[in-house]
């Protein structure tokens, strides 16, 4: 019987001493939850222990996920989306892999657009490509600047510090956008409100810097960037276009359903709709003058002289802008090698206009290439001295030896005569 017991309790201890070693022995990586061994990235878990090292339990989707390539064994990348390790990862890699303008999130490789003028960051890739993210002495949080030198100048309210445009006063004092006044124009002297230019195309001053991307244009009432609009088509039913921007419609039938500071102005066929009065023509759209009607200023369709018209327009004789095929002002609407003459778009090699292009043989001044025109490489280039070049074409001052201008002629844009303009 003691013997009995002896062996017994020899048992007992060896089973002890077995199970005690294993429990002291370090798992290895790599095996399945069956076994002692730590689990891999996509296996099932409850807590991140059992994961093995690198690797986090998704308390979600209860499965061991890698939280970067550092997790990952060998060439193995992380997939930030199924949080498995993977030999190739869909997405970006570096910016090459994106779009134009774009930046890659690397760690979770995906494509950003940048972040604008003044928006929070972390660092310079968010960004944009030229632009850092900076963080002024004793600010919580930092903000993207912009790239600036003396031909890419700041925009109001800013200045240009180590080659990065910075608030004057904070980025909470800057709009994000800057409208146009639409003001007419001679020269950007005329131009008031902040950093105007006047356009020569227009004459109606602009922005010089909008601060909004392509498709989307500054609100002057909210001094937001918003989804631009080429017509009243692009605006939805109770909108309507006005400057670029989609705006509320207000209805009425008379002037005394408006606000004094509006008239109802009803287009025919249409519902009246209040509009701002004016002070002066220059507040009104291209096209309109201001007039007094009803103990108002109003904008009123009609104009005095060309200029009070779009540029593919002109002042008819009945004081109204005209348009229609081939109307103008300017070669710049017209098509290439076409001039504008006679308020009219035509045909460089017309009668009416000077011989652009014309094949000549002496080099220089040249009769034969009209008044003032001189000959260049064997073509005709027309002066530029008292009219304006066809549209593809630019005046070019021609100056002798001794650096006197000698004539102003018109020549192709990219260098060559093309053949349609013979």
């Amino acid at each position: 019987m003691g013997m009995m017991r002896t062996g017994f309790r020899l048992w007992i201890g060896v089973l002890a001493a077995t199970l005690g070693f294993a429990a002291c022995t370090a798992p290895e990586a790599g095996g399945s939850k069956g076994g002692s061994q730590l689990l891999e990235a996509g296996e099932a878990c409850s807590v991140r222990a059992e994961c093995r090292s690198g690797l986090v339990c998704d308390p979600g989707r209860r499965i061991c996920i890698c939280t970067s390539d550092d997790s990952c064994q060998g060439d193995l990348k992380c997939n930030p989306f199924s949080g498995r390790c993977v030999s190739k990862v869909p997405g970006c890699t570096t910016s090459y892999d994106c779009g134009r303008g774009q930046w890659c999130d690397v760690p979770i490789r995906v494509c950003k657009v940048p972040t604008p003028y003044c928006g929070r960051c972390e660092r310079d890739e968010e960004c944009g490509a030229g632009n850092a993210c900076i963080r002024l002495d004793g600010a919580a949080t930092a903000f993207c600047g912009r790239a600036c030198d003396t031909s890419n100048p700041c925009l109001y309210g800013t200045h240009c510090a180590d080659g990065q445009c910075v608030p004057d006063e904070s980025c909470d004092s800057l709009a994000t956008c800057n409208p146009d006044t639409l003001q007419e124009c001679t020269s950007t002297a005329d131009c008031e409100g902040r950093d105007q230019l006047c356009e020569p195309a227009t004459r109606r001053c602009v922005a010089r810097q909008p601060g909004c991307v392509a498709g989307k244009a500054c609100d002057p009432a909210r001094l937001e960037c918003v989804p631009s609009c080429l017509g009243d088509a692009n605006c939805a039913q109770g909108m309507r276009c006005v400057n670029a921007i989609c705006k509320k419609v207000q209805t009425c039938t008379t002037d005394d359903d408006c606000a004094r500071t509006k008239v109802c102005r009803t287009a025919p066929g249409g519902a009246g709709e209040c509009v701002p009065t004016c002070a002066s023509t220059r507040d009104c759209p291209m096209g309109q003058l201001c007039n007094y009607e009803n103990q108002r200023w109003a904008c009123r369709d009609g104009c005095e002289t060309n200029a009070d018209c779009p540029p593919n327009t002109w002042c008819g004789p009945e004081r109204l802008c005209a348009s229609g095929a081939g109307v103008c002002q300017t070669s710049d609407v017209c098509a290439i090698c076409e001039a504008c003459e006679g308020n009219r778009c035509v045909p460089a090699y017309d009668d009416r206009v000077a011989r652009y292009c014309a094949p000549c043989g002496t080099e220089g001044l040249d009769p034969a290439c009209g008044p003032g025109g001189s000959c260049h490489a064997g073509a005709c280039a027309p002066s530029c001295a008292e009219r304006e070049c066809a549209k593809g074409f630019f005046c070019k001052s021609i100056r002798d030896d001794a650096g006197t201008e000698v004539a102003r002629a018109c020549l192709p844009n990219d260098g060559i005569c093309d053949t349609e303009c013979r």
